[in-house]
């Protein structure tokens, strides 16, 4: 991890905001895994974004 992925997770926030998107992150694939393990095609296409990807401060640290 480089220096400011580092300073991010220093603070406590830092940690609350990981914990949170590695939260999100566990939701979601447990949405596809019961998606796909149903058959539930609906279920599975609401697993993915139409356009773009992710929230931009999750993605940048900003």
């Amino acid at each position: 991890m480089d220096s400011s992925g580092t300073q991010i997770l220093r603070s406590t926030e830092g940690w609350l905001d990981a914990l949170e998107a590695v939260q999100a992150i566990t939701r979601m694939e447990y949405r596809y895994w019961r998606a796909c393990d149903n058959k539930d095609p609906d279920g599975f296409r609401r697993c993915f974004v139409r356009s773009g990807a992710g929230d931009k401060k999750l993605l940048t640290g900003r």
